[in-house]
């Protein structure tokens, strides 16, 4: 069985958001900054649809500056194609982890830290051959994918798709989930999570999908409502909703004041392991300060204070 939450992924440049823009500019545009925000607390809320302005703008209006740096870099080639040749540069943001963190927990909302479960996707997307879709795949499915996790932030993987994987996974495992299998096969990659998928093109046209993810033991399955006139639209929803149910279960939330609380750690044999287990814990969202209160022979005691 893959393991259940646990060490997880380190996503970089959590707090980095850039867009397509036409030109360069002196300076940013407050609407820049609006968006760029936005953008941002889809990620960190776990809510790939944020729509509370009102929160936005009053999180904006703080005196503690958002933004630390801004930039602009020329567009690659997937920019120019997808904006048909408008938008020559993008403008990157990098706002400041500390400033945001706690502007959002502050706002009583939910903070998903740059700490993710790795996640690899068995997907069946409806092409030609209905293979899986792998890493290495020519289908333009798998570049609006990439597209779409690198604005959520999700550590995502594709699989290889090599010889043994095909004999091993058929499209047929993914419907229902064959977890056995799919867990066997996917622990080459380190995956804490698996996520599976089938799109199904209806004879009248259109597309829809249903969709799995596990985690440790714990299982949540869904279907895509209503029929799409594109695949590109059923994945784009059904990640959204994948980056829900993660951050439903990785995210923290503020407390009205801070709170302690002592845990408890078996098998630890020795110092480094005692240093990366106090390390790990301080990345933790929400956490304040991390104290050792007692190391004994294979244990350790701790004690955690949230902000």
């Amino acid at each position: 069985m893959l393991p259940g939450p646990g060490w997880g992924a380190t996503v970089r440049h959590l707090f980095r958001v850039e867009f397509p823009v036409p030109a360069l500019a002196a300076s940013i545009h407050p609407s820049e900054i609006h968006h760029a925000a936005h953008e941002l607390l889809a990620r960190l809320t776990g809510d790939p649809d944020f729509t509370n302005q009102g929160i936005i703008g009053q999180l904006l209006k703080e005196s503690n500056p958002w933004v630390a740096e801004y930039g602009y870099v020329e567009a690659p080639a997937r920019v120019l194609e997808k904006t048909h040749g408008r938008d020559h540069y993008l403008l990157w943001v990098r706002f400041d982890p500390r400033v945001v963190e706690a502007a959002i927990l502050g706002a009583h909302l939910p903070f998903w830290g740059p700490l993710r479960p790795l996640t690899l996707a068995w997907l069946s997307v409806g092409s030609q051959t209905n293979a899986i879709l792998s890493a290495t795949a020519s289908d333009p499915l798998r570049t609006t994918l990439e597209a779409r996790i690198r604005r959520l932030s999700l550590p995502i993987l594709l699989p290889l798709m090599d010889l043994n994987e095909r004999l091993q996974v058929p499209v047929a495992k993914l419907m229902p989930p064959d977890w056995t299998t799919l867990e066997r096969v996917s622990h080459r990659y380190g995956a804490e999570a698996i996520w599976t998928g089938i799109l199904l093109g209806r004879a009248r046209g259109g597309w829809q999908g249903e969709f799995s993810v596990r985690v440790g033991g714990w299982t949540s399955s869904w279907q895509s409502r209503g029929i799409h006139r594109r695949r590109t639209t059923v994945l784009a929803s059904a990640l959204g909703h994948l980056d829900t149910l993660l951050a439903a279960r990785y995210a923290v939330f503020a407390e009205h004041r801070p709170a302690a609380l002592v845990i408890r750690a078996r098998g630890v044999t020795t110092l480094t392991a005692v240093a990366r287990i106090e390390q790990f814990l301080a990345t933790l969202p929400g956490v304040s300060r991390v104290r050792i209160r007692t190391v004994r022979s294979r244990s350790l005691s701790i004690t955690l204070r949230s902000r």
